[in-house]
């Protein structure tokens, strides 16, 4: 997800040396960029850890932002396998892939508790994923706030140098 800003810089009035501002502009927006790609990773792992998702810790640390080049923005990427499942939410559904295990199904190793699905244990109902929603929608939320932080953050800086 990446925040992007476009802004072009038009000035007319007599008395205003434009590659001034253009230059104040482009330099503050730099800083606002690089504050900006902070902040963005601050508030996804805020909401990782706000929503409990924190496990192992691999999606915490996989997160990272990348200042764009061509476009003014940040790229923001979580890297941990599972990150993709848990922002979209898995849905309750019946484990089916699992009939064409070749192995037993560890249901507690510890205690050495195995199960084999079978068609017919999938008919009895056992063998369901309870569903996962308490994650779903973090990246959006994160973005959400990070966006209205940029905004705030551009709209100071276009008034103190216009």
């Amino acid at each position: 997800m990446a925040v992007r800003t476009k802004i072009k810089l038009r000035i007319r009035k007599k008395g205003f040396d434009s590659k001034k501002i253009k230059k104040k502009y482009n330099d503050a927006l730099k800083k606002i960029i690089a504050k900006t790609a902070e902040k963005g990773k601050e508030n996804i792992r805020s909401e990782i850890k706000k929503r409990d998702l924190i496990d192992t810790g691999t999606m915490y640390n996989s997160v990272t932002a990348t200042p764009m080049k061509v476009v003014p923005g940040v790229k923001y990427t979580v890297d941990a396998e599972h990150a993709k499942y848990v922002n979209t939410g898995v849905r309750k559904h019946k484990m089916i892939y699992l009939t064409k295990s070749d192995a037993p199904i560890p249901i507690n190793a510890a205690n050495g508790l195995f199960r084999w699905a079978s068609p017919k244990a999938m008919k009895e109902g056992k063998f369901v994923h309870p569903g996962f929603t308490r994650g779903k929608g973090f990246v959006q939320a994160a973005m959400k706030r990070t966006r209205k932080y940029a905004m705030d953050r551009l709209r100071t800086i276009t008034r103190k140098i216009f």
